[in-house]
């Protein structure tokens, strides 16, 4: 996961030197951001990278890229807990519950909180992504069972 996130910021940081070019300018801080709904809770001493390296790490800690995550196990919010958008709250709980049982029937609070968005113009939208996204993880879901 450390090197994916690696990978996003340096194509923000690609993307900021492109929209800049030839002007004198310093990257951007980037805050990595990791929301997990695995199955199992995320180890809490894996949120550096260094951890995850061998070798005599302290002896090179200049030459090795180091950075930590902001990470939000959805396991350890209640559904309460979980606030924004209502197209944030329909994701996050989508993706708190997607590997549970529990999923079919939480889906009608889900999808009571989505209806309000069906009435603006972009709610139909937001449905096909809700619908798409439960169609591939269940349909994979089900191939694994299989």
């Amino acid at each position: 996961m450390h090197l994916q996130l690696l990978e996003y910021m340096v194509k923000i940081w690609r993307l900021y030197i492109k929209q800049h070019k030839g002007e004198s300018f310093k990257l951007p801080i980037v805050i990595p951001l990791l929301i997990c709904h695995a199955r199992q809770a995320w180890p809490d001493d894996t949120v550096r990278l260094r951890a995850l390296l061998s070798g005599p790490v302290d002896d090179l800690v200049g030459y090795i890229p180091d950075f930590g995550f902001e990470l939000y196990d959805l396991k350890r919010f209640s559904d309460d807990q979980i606030k924004g958008t209502i197209m944030n709250r329909v994701m996050l709980l989508l993706f708190k519950y997607i590997f549970k049982p529990e999923l079919q029937h939480k889906l009608p609070e889900i999808f009571s909180l989505l209806r309000t968005l069906v009435e603006k113009e972009t709610g139909l939208q937001y449905l096909e992504v809700v619908i798409r996204y439960l169609a591939s993880v269940l349909a994979k879901r089900q191939e694994v069972i299989s």
